[in-house]
């Protein structure tokens, strides 16, 4: 039931999708096609991601990498022959005061290990797509929160320049700036985007279009009241910053399959656009929620488990 929902999404109001790495060895089940040929003759963007397993970087505190990038040169080719046109690498930040983390170490290694995927992409005709997913578990506070934002975005964006990535063919696709979901203090939608913005004041290049944000557990009310902040207060900023959720988005529509032996197409649909159009609204800084939708009301954050 699971796959037939997710064939659902592939099919209907998708623009783009990334595959998991062994994208050239999958095939659909119904036409024997590998998955890029599927989705290329339905107007959808394949995509790859091509990090490997995570593994923790030795002297730390449990700070990690991702694993792949020797084998990424060669293993890029295949998947643009595959089709794929772009790729995406995750490399996850987490933020624990009380164990040193994330290190200078763990930053520095992961920020220029998305600087040589992206050139490595480059080279090899896929667009890259960097994600330095600075994670909402712990206690931190919105203010620390920033901090750590600062300093990886900084060594992000130096490292690519540093290595010649062409910055305008990048895209950014992060977590918003947030507080721990644990974190005691209470912050508003407000403040909490005018955090994010001094950090893309601060960090963002301008020959960078835009930024996709995403959902990162936090439920589709409370991402989309953030993003509407957000884009609120970008005033004359030039980037254009939108959404790339899956878990807002489809935990939903997921939900319906489990819970009926059918599947609901039509109840589907109407949720999803309905929950599309809370997306795109958002994206334009024009959804409004219910009162209090974005805040983070000391220790409460929703996670989607």
């Amino acid at each position: 039931m699971g796959s037939a929902c997710r064939y659902w999404f592939f099919v209907t109001h998708m623009t783009a999708l990334s595959h998991f790495h062994n994208i050239s060895s999958q095939k659909s089940s119904s036409s024997g096609k590998v998955f890029p040929q599927v989705l290329q003759e339905r107007g959808i963007v394949p995509g790859v991601k091509p990090h490997l397993k995570v593994a923790t970087i030795p002297g730390t505190n449990g700070d990690t990498f991702m694993q792949g990038l020797d084998s990424l040169a060669v293993r890029a080719r295949e998947y643009y022959k595959a089709g794929a046109k772009f790729a995406k690498w995750r490399s996850p930040v987490s933020i624990e005061s009380s164990t040193g983390r994330p290190t200078d170490l763990a930053i520095r290694a992961n920020m220029h290990d998305l600087a040589r995927y992206a050139l490595i992409c480059q080279s090899e005709g896929l667009m890259p797509i960097v994600e330095p997913d600075v994670s909402l578990s712990g206690v931190h506070t919105l203010e620390e929160a920033v901090a750590v934002n600062v300093c990886v975005q900084s060594e992000l964006f130096k490292a690519m320049i540093d290595h010649g990535v062409y910055m305008g063919g990048t895209t950014l696709k992060s977590n918003i700036v947030n507080p721990g979901r644990d974190c005691p203090r209470s912050y508003s939608a407000d403040e909490i985007a005018t955090a994010n913005m001094f950090v893309f004041e601060q960090c963002f290049p301008t020959s960078m279009k835009g930024a996709n944000f995403l959902s990162g557990g936090q439920t589709l009310e409370e991402v989309s009241a953030r993003l509407s902040a957000i884009n609120k207060q970008k005033g004359a900023n030039p980037w254009n910053l939108s959404f790339s959720w899956s878990q807002a988005l489809q935990l939903p529509l997921l939900q319906l399959c489990k819970e009926s032996k059918q599947l609901k197409l039509e109840e589907m649909g109407e949720l999803y656009l309905k929950e599309l159009k809370i997306a795109t609204a958002a994206s334009l800084g024009k959804w409004e929620g219910e009162p209090g939708d974005g805040d983070h009301k000391g220790g409460n954050v929703k996670i989607m488990e």
